[in-house]
């Protein structure tokens, strides 16, 4: 975010990100940056933005990040390239071990969850009097050194991030209160659809303690219902809705590499596994979560990548990379009653119903959920330099599919 013609994507960078907040370089899409990993492919050719979130600086050597005047063996992106190198072995045996600890009772309450819920821009008050739980730690551990000396190097590396926490979604859209469902059911008794809402509405799934959020208004539901109770309507209490959810995240990652040197060649292997663990996001509509219908994100990304470089004579070198890597994702399931399935189970979605008053809420999950992807994305380089004079050649071949 420091660099020259860097700045924020804002909210429609529509990618992933690694930490922090989306990116635009140039004034180009916050997906037209091309995501590497020591020189080889970790696009997430799905939705953009980088395949493996590899955020442990003790994993790195360097951060290399391109935004303009592009060589030629960068071609796939306009906007920036980002190349993270690993570490590897020296000939010294060297390692770390390090964690951090942050949590609720260290913290103090925001604004938003100081002040008290209202209407309008002052819907999402929350009138909080201690800070929702939370724990975050994060541990994780490095070694590397030479197998054998002068040529043969390791390097490993393992963490673990646990955040427990709880969050407050809300939603101002507004529903009937527990009381207001009462007041419905008396003025239509036997009706199916005050049957569905009681059953399937933001009351009827009680995960998190839904409780009505902001100010209780009553409104009178006239129109198709005046044949039924006399043209008089029916006075319902009305607000919206929040509910206390756990929404932890389990992440694990693990490297290892391995680097030997000969007289002539250099060749290395590295491997990469993550798992990431999202319990309870809203990551569809904003609100579904308050609503009953959160989903959970589980992720594993695995990746491996080969180099070979071999020295020709003092002027000229040559580099093969090969590269294969895997992401799969979903996002389903919850852990209050699976209200949005699995993607395996979407048959047993329930419908969702929305309202034509666009300040009423419905119920039921997002129309394009569950969903998931797995992404398989395989890569092999060729890269050629040669020195002529005060003159640098290069040529090459890049090849991905998935």
């Amino acid at each position: 975010m420091l660099l020259p013609g860097v700045s924020a994507s804002r909210d429609n960078f529509f990618s992933n990100t690694n930490g922090g907040t989306g990116f635009t370089v140039n004034g180009l899409r916050g997906r037209n940056n091309d995501q590497q990993i020591d020189g080889q492919n970790n696009n997430d050719n799905s939705v953009a933005g980088p395949g493996i979130f590899l955020g442990d600086a003790e994993f790195v050597d360097q951060y290399q990040i391109t935004t303009n005047n592009f060589g030629p063996e960068y071609g796939r992106n306009a906007g920036s390239v980002v190349n993270i190198t690993t570490k590897s072995g020296t000939n010294n045996w060297h390692g770390s071990i390090y964690g951090t600890e942050s949590n609720s009772v260290l913290n103090t309450l925001s604004n938003i969850q100081k002040s008290q819920p209202g209407t309008g821009a002052l819907a999402l008050g929350q009138g909080l009097k201690e800070v929702p739980h939370f724990n975050d730690v994060f541990v994780g551990t490095t070694i590397g050194g030479p197998w054998v000396k002068d040529k043969v190097f390791f390097f490993g590396g393992y963490d673990t991030e646990v955040l427990s926490s709880k969050f407050l979604f809300q939603t101002p859209l507004l529903t009937p209160t527990p009381t207001g469902l009462g007041q419905m059911a008396g003025c239509y008794p036997g009706s199916t659809s005050v049957s569905a809402l009681q059953t399937f509405g933001p009351y009827g799934i009680g995960g998190g303690n839904p409780q009505p959020s902001g100010i209780v208004t009553t409104q009178n539901l006239a129109g198709a219902a005046v044949a039924n109770d006399g043209g008089t309507g029916c006075n319902v209490d009305m607000a919206g809705v929040q509910r206390l959810l756990p929404n932890s995240t389990h992440q694990y990652d693990y490297i290892a590499r391995l680097d030997i040197t000969g007289a002539k060649d250099t060749v290395y292997g590295r491997y990469l596994w993550q798992k990431i663990s999202a319990f309870n996001q809203d990551s569809f509509i904003s609100g579904y979560a308050a609503l009953g219908y959160p989903n959970n994100v589980p992720s594993t990304g695995q990746q491996i990548g080969i180099s070979w470089t071999h020295r020709f004579s003092g002027r000229m070198i040559n580099e093969v990379r090969l590269n294969y890597s895997r992401l799969r994702v979903e996002f389903g399931g919850n852990t209050i009653g699976n209200t949005v399935p699995h993607q395996g189970e979407l048959e047993n979605a329930v419908a969702n119903v929305i309202f034509s008053d666009s300040t009423l809420a419905g119920f039921g999950p997002a129309t394009n959920s569950p969903q998931g992807r797995i992404v398989n994305t395989y890569q092999a380089q060729d890269n050629w330099n040669y020195v002529l004079g005060k003159h640098q050649l290069k040529a090459g071949v890049n090849y991905s599919g998935c």
